[in-house]
């Protein structure tokens, strides 16, 4: 049973980003305190080998090794905080989200801790039941730990249960629009409270000026002699429309908005003399579903 604990123990160690050096030095650390219980456990079991104070060594080892498990439950409880929190900044900002690669690394790194946590809680139970004798005499709570061991499971579980069903709401979707055409959909929709975030990276080129510019378009441009589908946006800018409702306040590299109405999300470039418009710019979309 100690050997294989001794395996999902490195395991969980590996899960959590341990590097091998540290590895080695906690399983040599755990090996002595193994090899030292048990020449005392050996004594002990054998009244002719006994010497003073014996009982009180194996006591003293035996809150050692607590005192080792309470610092891995530790590291995986903050371990498993810091992605949590990860998760939730990603899930309000869609430049983190885009930057954390989807909220699904997020959340299989979650579950996958949760995991390894149950593992090791299961080993850290174990050992609690073996030295209760010990571990009780010397004063320590053995139930209050176990509840709190049993808490955090619980806890864990939860966790990662609601950012399964919170994942289950976004869509992401990368999507190319053209500078030279009109108003381009790609099978994205949306229903009225949706929440939309458009997030645009790359340049492309106007006949205006024939200037390079991102989403945001060009501010400056004479009104003479620029033809907008939009009017009060810049010239060249991204702009975009659920259905046929045009939404004439939100453009640009970065924007969000509620959707008002069920529909399609069209995207084009806010220039009606498009025809030697050149370029493209990369347009993620993400959409979270009314709850």
């Amino acid at each position: 049973m100690k050997k294989v604990f001794l395996g999902l123990l490195m395991v969980c160690f590996l899960i959590v980003g341990c590097n091998k050096e540290e590895l080695e030095q906690t399983k040599a650390e755990l090996e002595q305190i193994k090899v030292e219980n048990n020449k005392l456990t050996q004594l002990l079991n054998d009244p002719t080998k006994r010497i003073p104070n014996l009982l009180e060594k194996t006591k003293t080892l035996a809150k050692e090794l607590l005192k080792f498990y309470k610092e891995k439950d530790a590291l995986f409880s903050n371990e498993l905080v810091g992605v949590e929190n990860s998760y939730k900044q990603a899930r309000n900002d869609p430049e983190i989200y885009i930057d954390f690669k989807k909220c699904g690394i997020a959340k299989k790194k979650f579950r996958a801790l949760t995991e390894a946590y149950k593992t090791f809680a299961k080993s850290y139970q174990e050992f609690l039941k073996d030295k209760e004798s010990e571990l009780t005499s010397s004063g320590i709570e053995i139930t209050k730990i176990q509840t709190n061991i049993a808490k955090n499971i619980s806890n864990n579980e939860d966790s990662a249960q609601g950012m399964e069903k919170e994942y289950g709401l976004i869509k992401e979707t990368p999507v190319v629009i053209h500078a030279d055409k009109d108003w381009q959909t790609f099978g994205v929709s949306v229903n009225y409270g949706d929440t939309v975030y458009v997030v645009a990276k790359g340049k492309w080129i106007i006949r205006y000026n024939g200037q390079k510019i991102n989403a945001n378009g060009e501010s400056k441009a004479i009104p003479q002699y620029s033809v907008k589908e939009y009017e009060k946006v810049n010239l060249g800018a991204l702009i975009c429309k659920t259905g046929d409702l045009k939404i004439k306040d939100k453009f640009g590299e970065r924007f969000t908005f509620t959707a008002k109405t069920d529909g399609q999300l069209y995207f084009r470039i806010n220039d009606n003399d498009k025809a030697y418009n050149k370029g493209r710019l990369d347009v993620t979309v993400i959409v979270i579903k009314k709850k």
